[in-house]
């Protein structure tokens, strides 16, 4: 979490309505946000919905995926860290191999660094 401003991002309802939540764009970059099958952008003509994370992630459309972060790997100065990522429903089964390897930035300000997600 290198900065403290979230971002709209949009999770499919269905036919015309989408769940827009305010995640970190440090953590949901482009390549994680395919993976997990979010958006950074809503669906044309959609009725937007604003809902929490906490909320959406206990509906059908929606869950949480656990997985495990490493920084300095191979090295003595190895670190590692857990993180929920909210993640489309479809893509729940999925989602956390096809992370593997992909880096989210996490810290705050300066001190943030990249770690990497392992499978």
């Amino acid at each position: 979490m290198a900065t403290n401003k979230k971002s709209p991002y949009f999770v499919t309802l269905g036919t015309g309505a989408d769940a827009q939540v305010q995640l970190d764009p440090d953590i949901y970059t482009s390549a994680v946000l395919t993976e997990l099958g979010l958006s950074a952008t809503k669906t044309a003509n959609a009725k937007v919905l604003r809902v929490p994370i906490a909320t959406l992630a206990a509906s059908s459309f929606a869950g949480l995926v656990r997985v495990t972060c490493v920084k300095g790997a191979g090295t003595p100065e190895e670190e590692t860290r857990q993180i929920r990522l909210l993640c489309e429903a479809s893509k729940l089964d999925t989602a956390k191999a096809a992370l593997a390897g992909k880096t989210v930035k996490l810290g705050y300000g300066a001190a943030a660094v990249d770690w990497t997600i392992q499978a």
